[in-house]
């Protein structure tokens, strides 16, 4: 099941359902994963994609990033391995 904006949930073999993000970035079609339905809420996830979307504009690529929160309501994304 997909949303207009590239977030989608996946159903793995054993069942589980994963939130994820399709997006385009260097004309390449590429996925990041937000975590199961069970501990992501489809709230949590639509705040993932939207700071997600707002990176290629920069000439950034989402997957470089990882996510964190700013206030415990919003997401923001900082490089891989800064934590």
């Amino acid at each position: 099941m997909a949303d207009e904006r590239g977030l989608y949930f996946l159903v793995t073999p054993n069942k589980s359902k994963l939130r994820k993000f399709k997006y385009r970035y260097e004309d390449k079609e590429k996925k990041l994963s937000f975590g199961s339905c069970e501990d992501v809420s489809q709230k949590k996830a639509r705040d993932k994609r939207k700071a997600a979307r707002e990176l290629p504009a920069d000439g950034i690529d989402p997957s470089d990033y990882d996510t964190c929160w700013t206030d415990g309501h919003h997401f923001r994304f900082e490089p891989s391995g800064i934590y």
